[in-house]
Parts: structure tokens; C-alpha cells; sequence
């Protein structure tokens, strides 16, 4: 349990680090970060192809961090396909779509990501699609997007 726990916030704080070098244009920081996030994900991903759907959501957004929108598109019926499972459609289907959407924000796609944003938000879940929005400043781009503002009503 302590694993999986340090594991989490280890994940998310990665994260964090790729969405500021991102925000602030630090390319070369951002690279190096992302090239040695995916080479781990994939690690993991290849050992345990069970593994939970979102470590296949996070090795989407290293792929977009890189500018692979093929590996995006590639890695993402993987990820729907394991969501959709029993043991994964209520706790983890809006989670990942979630970090699909960032992937394709990431990559430049505002339309695309507001498009599964609008999709994930309609999904039975425990999170609220429209609060996470409002918590991660990636999301800020797309104030004023008629469509994402929406989404923050709702």
C-alpha cells in the first residue's frame, strides 16, 4: 500500500515538473524529462500489459510532451480498451480520458481535447471532470473556449 502510495505522488510530481518546463518553454528541460519518463513507462508498461489504464494515460502525454502525436493516437485504444473493463470503468474511465485530453491539449489540439473533456464529463466517475479542470493549470489555455467554459458551469 505504501508503495503504491509513494509511487502516486512520485507520478504526479513528475508530472507537475513536465507541465511547468511546458508552461514555460523550457524545451530542452522538458525533452530531457519526458524522454526519460517514457523510457520508464514503457519499462512498465511492457512487463505488466495490465497494469492500471493510467500509467498508459501518463506514457500519452510523455509521448505528446515529444511531439508523437502517432503514439498518442497509437496508445489511446489501449487505454479506452482497459477502462472499459469491469474493474477499471467506474474508478479510472474519466481519470484517463482526462489526461487523453491533456495529451492532445499538449500537442496543440484545443478542439480535440475539449471534445473528450465534453465526452468524460458526461461518464459515471468519482471525479467531477469539470472541478479537475478548474485544479490543473494546463487547462487554462482553453479559458474562454466557449465550449470549455461550458464545461466549468456544468
Amino acid at each position: 500500500m505504501l508503495q503504491a502510495l509513494v509511487v502516486g505522488v512520485l507520478i504526479h510530481r513528475a508530472l507537475l515538473r513536465h507541465f511547468l518546463y511546458f508552461e514555460l518553454g523550457e524545451k530542452e528541460n522538458l525533452l530531457k524529462e519526458a524522454e526519460k519518463a517514457r523510457d520508464e513507462w514503457e519499462t512498465i508498461v511492457a512487463a505488466y500489459p495490465k497494469v492500471k489504464p493510467q500509467y498508459y494515460a501518463h506514457l500519452a502525454i510523455c509521448y505528446a510532451l515529444e511531439g508523437d502525436r502517432e503514439q498518442v493516437e497509437s496508445i489511446t485504444p489501449k487505454i479506452r480498451a482497459l477502462t472499459e473493463t469491469v474493474n477499471w470503468k467506474f474508478r479510472r474511465q474519466a481519470d484517463c480520458e482526462l489526461k487523453i485530453a491533456v495529451a492532445y491539449l499538449v500537442l496543440g489540439d484545443h478542439e480535440k481535447a475539449i471534445e473528450i473533456l465534453q465526452d468524460a464529463s458526461r461518464l459515471p466517475s468519482p471525479i467531477f471532470v469539470n472541478r479537475e479542470l478548474d485544479l490543473w493549470f494546463i487547462f487554462d489555455r482553453l479559458r474562454g473556449n466557449p465550449r470549455f467554459d461550458k464545461l466549468l458551469e456544468d
